[in-house]
């Protein structure tokens, strides 16, 4: 693994699950290296990322954003929570230029190809992806895979509870063998894309230029740098902030971060307390708070799972990180609504970035995995059954 930033878990009772995934992972036999090679795309409304089986990292991350005349933008995959693609045909000119562009072109027939996939599928777009790719690229093999199966796999358990927060989906998922308990999915309403919003609004304030002189890729740039080194800071990294030795007559301390255009925007207590304030709502107080969602998705499955999915509540996404200092609150305000007793465990990738690659990371072990070139459809099985075989072979 490359060396990144470890969340600080001293204060909270979260595991790290690097120690028991190694020894617990699926026992399940590699497949023999002259099988397909799997591409994974792992497809997400903040980020792309795209790499190959057995990786612990991609080999390409970029945003889903399309740039046309004028500096106008559109994005490839939907920011309205759905994870659809906007538009199949530009998707598919995306990868016809992706593939190009990389030279991919020689070895796709020889590959297979793994997708990631929103919890609630689009039938009509995987058809037409299946069509797309058998058809003009004559793929060796494809498989579609959940997001939240993929993260779970990810912690080397086939049956958890997920939480997964990225940038405009949250969601509660109970996964078990392997599969989610669809009747049991709750939808949080805090994502990194309403964060954002609330940033925004506060760096506008803060700001005399403002913020629509910064173009979209600065824009994620700024939000992300304020996201992950104000509220998960990693003291070995340079960081775009400066520190303020002054104090003014409220005695605040103040930190000025540098933008683009080299103005400092401080900030200070009060923005950070504005913003804490927020996550501590929607976690902890709001009607439809992350404590209530949790419980109600354990509630709902059946009484002989409700334990397994208490011990293995598995958070990530690159939005949770922001959510770190109020796990252990989290969890001390679930006990009081369960059984005396109950051992409540909260779990998470021990660096920032596996987090948020959590559900490419699943795909790149369960692509490894011998049950996977059982699982896959191949050429042959789409040239007999057509493009819907996907709806039977990846339910």
């Amino acid at each position: 693994m490359a060396d990144v930033q470890s969340i600080n878990t001293s204060n909270m009772d979260i595991e790290n699950p690097q120690q028991e995934s190694q020894s617990k992972l699926i026992n399940l036999k590699l497949i023999n290296s002259e099988e397909l090679q799997t591409t994974i795309f792992d497809l997400g409304s903040y980020n792309y990322r795209i790499g190959y089986s057995g990786n612990d990292r991609p080999s390409f991350i970029f945003p889903p954003i399309k740039f046309n005349e004028k500096d106008d933008f559109e994005y490839l995959t939907s920011q309205d929570g759905d994870g659809f693609f906007k538009d199949m045909q530009k998707f598919e000119d995306f990868f016809d230029d992706f593939i190009n562009d990389n030279e991919l072109n020689n070895n796709i027939n020889q590959s297979s190809l793994l997708f990631s996939e929103p919890i609630v599928h689009n039938k009509e777009q995987r058809m037409k992806l299946t069509e797309f790719l058998f058809e003009k690229y004559e793929i060796g093999g494809l498989f579609f895979c959940n997001n939240s199966v993929l993260s779970s796999f990810s912690y080397g358990k086939t049956s958890c509870l997920v939480f997964d927060s990225g940038h405009s989906q949250s969601n509660v998922v109970p996964v078990h063998d392997g599969m989610i308990i669809k009747n049991s999915i709750n939808y949080f309403k805090c994502t990194g894309k309403n964060m954002d919003e609330i940033i925004i609004t506060e760096l506008i304030k803060k700001q005399s230029n403002g913020w629509d002189g910064f173009n979209i890729l600065q824009k994620v740039q700024i939000l992300s740098d304020i996201k992950d080194k104000i509220f998960t800071p990693d003291k070995n990294e340079n960081i775009n902030i400066e520190n303020n030795d002054n104090k003014d007559n409220n005695n605040e301390n103040y930190k000025n971060y540098i933008l683009p255009d080299n103005q400092k925007v401080s900030l200070n207590d009060d923005f950070i307390t504005y913003i804490n304030k927020e996550i501590q709502n929607k976690l902890l107080n709001d009607e439809s708070n992350l404590k209530s969602l949790i419980l109600k998705s354990i509630s709902s499955v059946s009484l002989d799972i409700k334990k397994e999915l208490i011990n293995n509540i598995f958070i990530c996404g690159g939005n949770s990180l922001i959510f770190n200092n109020y796990f252990d609150e989290l969890k001390n305000s679930m006990a009081k609504q369960l059984v005396s007793g109950t051992v409540i465990k909260l779990t998470t990738h021990p660096s920032k970035i596996e987090r948020s690659l959590s559900s490419f990371l699943g795909a790149s072990i369960i692509s490894s995995l011998n049950i996977y070139k059982e699982t896959i459809i191949r050429k042959e099985e789409y040239e007999e059954h057509g493009a819907i075989i996907v709806e039977k072979k990846c339910a």
